[in-house]
């Protein structure tokens, strides 16, 4: 539902019901871990079920919006929606190269995470600490990518294809430009920081490494994410999913297990090979990009002006 209102530029309801669950998420901990006011004392259980009845109260915060101000598209499916062959055919067409990409991804990254996880005790704090700095960066990231999606989809979908193309260009730049600048920020902390964080000697070294190594890393994969949910936006699936998923079992994976079990590199050069793909597939998506032919339009009025922007382009491929 969330997805669904951004789509259509209601961004403000799912911002509401993201901020309702996160305080509804730390009332509910708070009383059913360490049980207040009457209720059990539950531990782990009580961490559990906050966290669903967090979601609970995001959902009915997205059902009143939606209801109350009867935002079309989102609970109207019957009306808006072909259920037919052709139409269950062409979304199955789209998501199922996603599904793959995110599932096989997935897995590829808990692989990592087991060698990670294989390291001193010193390193798996260190990994812990980077995780919840790294989550910063991503959750900053994801609305700008989310936006990002939704300018270039609703151009493509109205049949604007040029207006589309040129600004996906300006927008994965602007992408990397914000990243670096949020990367910067948490390294000029960096240093109380992590000691807040409960790092010192060893494990402060070690994440102020994976700190930098991280930032200059993630100019390079924000910019390869935001191209992806683009080319996603636009119609083309299948492009990034191949691409990520060849690389990770191909690239990442052989490279990490050998440099740690077969080398016995340092654990900082490890990490690094995480993310050693990045730039071989960032000039490759480049080279996409400038090609135009991500842009893959199934509305009626994006097929019906997609041979005009092909035709400007050079851009040789049939229209289905």
């Amino acid at each position: 539902m969330s997805a669904l209102l951004r789509s259509i530029e209601q961004v403000k309801i799912p911002l509401y019901g993201g901020i309702a669950s996160v305080f509804a998420n730390c009332f509910f901990n708070y009383l059913l871990i360490f049980g207040k006011f009457g209720l059990p004392k539950m531990g782990v259980r009580g961490a559990a079920l906050g966290t669903v009845l967090a979601g609970v109260v995001n959902l009915g915060i997205l059902l009143v919006f939606v209801v109350k101000n009867k935002i079309p598209y989102v609970m109207e499916f019957s009306r808006h929606f072909r259920w037919d062959r052709v139409f269950v055919g062409q979304y199955l067409q789209k998501c199922f190269p996603i599904l793959c990409n995110e599932i096989l991804i997935g897995v590829g990254n808990m692989m990592i995470n087991i060698v990670l996880g294989h390291q001193s005790e010193k390193a798996i704090a260190a990994v812990a600490v980077f995780r919840t700095l790294e989550g910063l960066v991503i959750a900053f990231f994801s609305g700008f990518s989310n936006a990002a999606t939704v300018l270039v989809g609703k151009e493509v979908g109205a049949g604007n294809h040029e207006v589309a193309f040129q600004r996906a260009k300006r927008l994965v730049y602007l992408c990397s430009a914000l990243i670096g600048m949020a990367c910067l920020g948490i390294i000029a902390v960096h240093n109380p920081l992590l000691h807040a964080m409960g790092l010192s000697g060893e494990s402060y070294q070690i994440g102020t490494g994976m700190l930098l190594i991280y930032s200059v890393a993630a100019l390079i994969r924000m910019g390869n994410w935001t191209q992806n949910d683009t080319y996603r936006a636009a119609g083309d699936a299948s492009f990034d999913s191949i691409m990520e998923i060849t690389f990770m079992y191909l690239m990442v994976l052989p490279c990490v297990y050998l440099a740690n079990y077969a080398f016995h590199v340092p654990f900082l050069l490890v990490f690094a090979l995480c993310y050693v793909d990045e730039p071989v597939r960032y000039i490759i998506m480049q080279c996409h990009m400038y090609s135009g032919k991500w842009v893959k339009p199934v509305s009626e009025e994006g097929i019906r002006t997609i041979g005009e922007f092909r035709q400007r382009h050079g851009i040789k491929q049939k229209i289905k």
